[in-house]
């Protein structure tokens, strides 16, 4: 793969850049190497971008990060204390960790209509390795 790229990476340079009208430059292969390029591409993307294994894996991590935000929206106590805390901020409600009842019932609800709060939650998944993100849905869904 290295020497791959250096055999791109070395076409680019020694090809030249093409200024565009609209002032931004283009940099191209030669048209032998655009050629090579793409058939590696369509290979990259048939064989391994739309293979079987690369599916399963984005079907499995479409679930994990649907369940983890569904679980995360539906009640927000399963989140950590820090992200609760800016949800309180962000938000402007009281915190949920502190309320009991009906009080955590209707801050809740009202958190499920709020910008703010989704927003908490996809940042707080998105700041989320692979494996975390797994053991926080084993978590979940023993």
């Amino acid at each position: 793969i290295r020497t791959l790229f250096h055999v791109f990476m070395d076409n680019l340079i020694g090809n030249g850049v093409v200024h565009e009208e609209d002032g931004r430059f283009r940099f191209c292969f030669s048209p032998e190497l655009e050629k090579a390029f793409a058939g590696l591409r369509e290979f990259v993307y048939t064989r391994i971008i739309f293979s079987h294994s690369v599916a399963r894996s984005d079907h499995i991590a479409r679930r994990v990060l649907r369940d983890l935000f569904n679980a995360f929206y539906n009640n927000p106590k399963l989140l950590p204390d820090y992200v609760l805390l800016r949800v309180s901020k962000n938000s402007n409600v009281p915190n949920l960790r502190y309320l009991t009842g009906g009080e955590q019932k209707k801050t809740a609800d009202k958190l499920k209509s709020c910008d703010k709060f989704i927003r908490v939650i996809a940042d707080y998944i998105g700041g989320m390795t692979d494996s975390y993100a797994m053991k926080e849905y084993r978590k979940i869904n023993p």
